[in-house]
């Protein structure tokens, strides 16, 4: 736990569901709230994802929602998404 805490990359730990079950404070700076703010939040309500193109992205097609069906870890995933007050994350 106090490596999690430390860690000076944004680590979220999502569920079954993709609902953020764990978030350490690098994650809460990048996302703009509060890391406990960020336990239970669903991705999908509270962000939009972006492809390369501008398009909007299915949750479907979201790198947590691919790996969660997949049952697999990826690597070197990138991710835009769009808050619901309009901020871009470059992930």
């Amino acid at each position: 736990a106090q490596v999690f805490e430390a860690m000076v990359e944004g680590c979220l730990v999502f569920d079954a569901q993709a609902r953020v079950t764990s978030a350490n404070p690098a994650a809460g700076a990048i996302f703009g709230m509060d890391q406990d703010d960020l336990r239970g939040a669903e991705i999908g309500r509270r962000w939009v994802a972006l492809r390369a193109d501008g398009s909007i992205m299915p949750s479907a097609e979201w790198p947590v929602s691919r790996a969660l069906g997949e049952g697999r870890t990826l690597r070197d995933e990138s991710l835009r998404l769009v808050d619901v007050e309009g901020r871009v994350l470059d992930l």
